[in-house]
């Protein structure tokens, strides 16, 4: 009597073993990676995550400070330019054009993503206003605003660092007046 119920719950335990197997098979073997089951009809698609670098190169440029931008456009003002172009200008400078810039001042430039919104431009040997910087780091975040009843998508520049040295609040505004300047004509 104990030897048969010994081969009864070793029969039970092998079928058991058996078939979590092969249930296992169907949910996470090379069954289920060939023939994935099909959404139920109605279902939401999956969300798809937005690449952060899609669309980069029309987004708005712009600095931290709106005030900061209006001192440029004063600057571009007294240096020849008509005011409402200078404003123009500034509404529509992106980020394509911070990079024909770049193209034009630096010997080689690359854009790395950061991740949680930022961006990274790296340049070697940029030209700003004569002088010439080894290495050049700017760090923008991605952002995106509401003004006048339409969403603006944009890049802040958040750090701009010039061989080694942090100098965020004067090289960023030389660089937006250089961006300006290169959008008037001037």
């Amino acid at each position: 009597m104990a030897r048969h119920f010994l081969k009864s719950t070793l029969a039970a335990g092998v079928l058991l073993a058996v078939g979590l197997a092969l249930f296992g098979c169907k949910t996470t073997g090379t069954g289920a990676a060939q023939a994935p089951a099909a959404a139920p009809t109605g279902a939401p698609a999956p969300a798809t995550q937005a690449d952060p670098m899609a669309d980069l190169e029309r987004r708005m440029f712009l600095l931290p400070d709106g005030r900061d931008m209006s001192f440029v456009i004063v600057r571009a003002v007294g240096q020849g330019a008509n005011e409402s172009a200078a404003r123009e200008a500034a509404q529509e400078l992106t980020f394509a054009d911070f990079r024909s810039w770049l193209n034009d001042s630096a010997q080689a430039h690359r854009v790395s993503y950061l991740g949680g919104g930022r961006i990274q431009v790296d340049a070697l040997h940029l030209h700003m206003d004569g002088v010439e910087f080894m290495e050049t780091n700017f760090v923008f975040h991605l952002t995106n605003f509401a003004t006048a009843g339409k969403t603006i998508e944009g890049v802040i520049l958040d750090r701009l660092v010039l061989d080694g040295r942090d100098l965020t609040r004067n090289a960023g505004l030389k660089a937006y007046e250089l961006l300006l300047q290169r959008k008037i004509g001037l």
